[in-house]
């Protein structure tokens, strides 16, 4: 938890300093949840300071039998990867947004993640041969292009290259659910943070005992 208060958008939630056991809070994580990431890193902070939000990375919850996933736009490309490693390794703080129960109702949430799955595999979006602490700065080719039409982030060589909100944006809107009315392609993740069809839960942190999950509702 965090003591230091910092300003953002009025319009964005601020992190609370509410947190909770990542072991408490995994059996109530559904499918399609989302996860959205306050990196420590020097060019998160960079991100925070341009776009005025407290977030630097989203990504789409998922159950893959007894194992919760997340769907993520990374430097490597998009990938799964289980939640509990990133909790445990990322240098930053996680929050966990729920789909809001009436949108979820109206919402094809296997589209959402057919669209996440099919999408596998693709690359970030930047040039291969950057490396991965230069493809970190890349998130903030999104200002560039919201704000002078540039989308830096795109690679020449494969124009479905995706960076992380853009790809969380674009699988919602296939499942029917538009989280923001940007185009996917300008979606930044205090966008997704400021969807009214998403509500903040509780921050997560690492517990020393994830090993030992309980089973999740309904199992």
């Amino acid at each position: 938890m965090e003591s230091k208060k910092e300003t953002t958008n009025a319009t964005e939630p601020a992190p609370t300093q509410q947190s909770t056991h990542y072991s408490k809070v995994r059996p109530h994580i559904q499918d399609g949840d989302v996860l959205l990431w306050r990196g420590h890193y020097v060019i998160s902070t960079v991100f925070r300071l341009a776009t005025g939000s407290w977030y630097t990375h989203a990504a789409i919850a998922v159950w893959w039998g007894e194992r919760l996933m997340i769907l993520q736009a990374e430097p490597a490309g998009l990938q799964a990867v289980p939640l509990s490693n990133t909790v445990k390794r990322y240098d930053g703080l996680v929050d966990w947004y729920k789909i809001k129960d009436e949108y979820r109702n109206q919402a094809d949430i296997g589209k959402v993640l057919a669209e996440a799955r099919k999408d596998l595999g693709l690359p970030f979006g930047i040039l291969a041969a950057l490396s991965s602490s230069w493809n970190r700065f890349l998130h903030i080719s999104g200002i560039v292009h919201r704000r002078l039409g540039f989308p830096l982030f795109r690679s020449p060589r494969n124009r479905r290259a995706m960076f992380c909100s853009q790809y969380v944006s674009r699988c919602f809107r296939a499942g029917g659910l538009p989280l923001t009315s940007h185009p996917d392609i300008d979606t930044l993740p205090g966008d997704v943070a400021r969807s009214d069809r998403l509500e903040f839960q509780t921050r997560i942190h690492d517990d020393p005992h994830m090993a030992k999950h309980p089973r999740r509702r309904g199992q």
